[in-house]
């Protein structure tokens, strides 16, 4: 008859301590400040900033680094500003430089077979060799990647005079 008192005085001691040791309600002073940092920390999300109405593309490579910009040459014009009605002179092997970084971007490129002796790359789960032509398609024609070279761990393609080197 001893063990029940004692298991029932264990259980009333644990919960009597369990009981004293809970934290008091905080002071309305506290309260007040617990609202406050709330409050501060959604303002931002309530209310956010607009974005800007023209927001800069951040996939435009940067052509030079940090720094002024390079005067121009004696007898040529200056830059155009941004918000001038000027078309800039297009560069065609910067186009096409641009055009295969933009579908080199959406190869998948899963490894490395050899076949009869010739490395073969896997891209897009269909194998190609040193000299074959990815034909991928752009809205009014087709476009001919050439896979210039294929060494361990990286990938040369081809687009008329641009040249693109893929690591994987």
């Amino acid at each position: 008859m001893n063990r029940p008192i004692t298991a029932f005085s264990l259980v009333a001691a644990v919960l009597a301590g369990a009981l004293l040791a809970a934290p008091s309600a905080p002071t309305p002073e506290q309260s007040a400040q617990i609202r406050r940092q709330v409050d501060g920390l959604l303002k931002a999300r309530l209310q956010p900033v607009p974005l800007p109405l023209d927001p800069p593309n951040p996939f435009i490579p940067v052509t030079g680094g940090p720094g002024p910009a390079p005067a121009p040459a004696a007898g040529t014009a200056s830059p155009a500003s941004p918000n001038s009605l000027a078309t800039p002179a297009v560069d065609p092997s910067a186009e096409d430089a641009e055009i295969l970084a933009r579908y080199a971007s959406r190869l998948r490129i899963t490894g490395l077979i050899r076949v009869k002796g010739q490395v073969h790359i896997i891209i897009n789960d269909t194998p190609w060799k040193e000299g074959d032509f990815l034909i991928v398609s752009r809205e009014p024609t087709l476009v001919q990647l050439q896979v210039a070279r294929i060494q361990p761990g990286q990938l040369t393609l081809k687009l008329d005079d641009a040249e693109l080197v893929l690591r994987f």
